[in-house]
C-alpha cells in the first residue's frame, strides 16, 4: 500500500512539474515544488507501519507541512509587499530594497528545514536538497544586496 502511495505521490510531482513554469520563473512555484519533492524525499523508505509514522508523514501530515511552507512563503512576501494581513496577525518590518525572492525561499527553507529532523537535524538528504534549491533561487536574485537582507 505504501509503494502504491509513493509512487502516485511521484507520478503527480512529475505530472505537477511538467504543468509549471521552469525554475526561476515564479519563487512561490520552485518552493512549492521543494516542498512536494521533500515529501516524496521523507515518504521514500522502508514501509513503516500507520502507528510509526514521524510526524511528517501521511497525508495530514504532509498537508500540515505543506500549509506551514506556503503561510511562512505568504508573510515573507507580505513583508516586502503588504497588501494583506500577515498571519502573524502584525505588521513584519522589512528592509527597504530586500529581495522577495530571496525571503521567500529563505522562509520556505527555514519551515523546511524545521520540520524534518532527524539524528542530524534535519536529515542529510533534505538539509542537502534544499540547500541547494535554496543556494540556487539567491543565485538568481538580480539585486544582489538585497540577498542579505
Amino acid at each position: 500500500m505504501t509503494s502504491r502511495l509513493c509512487l502516485l505521490g511521484t507520478c503527480c510531482v512529475l505530472l505537477f512539474s511538467v504543468c509549471v513554469p521552469a525554475w526561476g520563473q515564479d519563487v512561490i512555484l520552485d518552493w512549492n515544488s521543494v516542498a512536494l519533492q521533500v515529501n516524496v524525499i521523507d515518504h521514500n523508505g522502508p514501509d513503516t507501519p500507520g502507528d510509526q509514522l514521524s510526524d511528517t508523514q501521511g497525508p495530514p501530515a504532509s498537508a500540515r507541512v505543506l500549509a506551514l511552507v506556503h503561510a511562512a512563503m505568504f508573510d515573507a512576501y507580505n513583508a516586502i509587499d503588504p497588501r494583506y494581513t500577515s498571519y502573524l496577525g502584525q505588521p513584519i518590518p522589512s528592509p527597504p530594497g530586500a529581495s522577495v525572492d530571496a525571503a521567500v525561499a529563505q522562509a520556505a527553507h527555514d519551515v523546511i528545514v524545521g520540520l524534518f529532523p532527524g539524528d542530524q537535524s534535519p536529515r542529510p538528504e533534505i538539509r542537502d536538497f534544499v540547500g541547494d534549491a535554496l543556494q540556487t533561487t539567491l543565485g538568481g536574485v538580480k539585486s544582489k544586496p538585497g540577498r542579505n537582507k
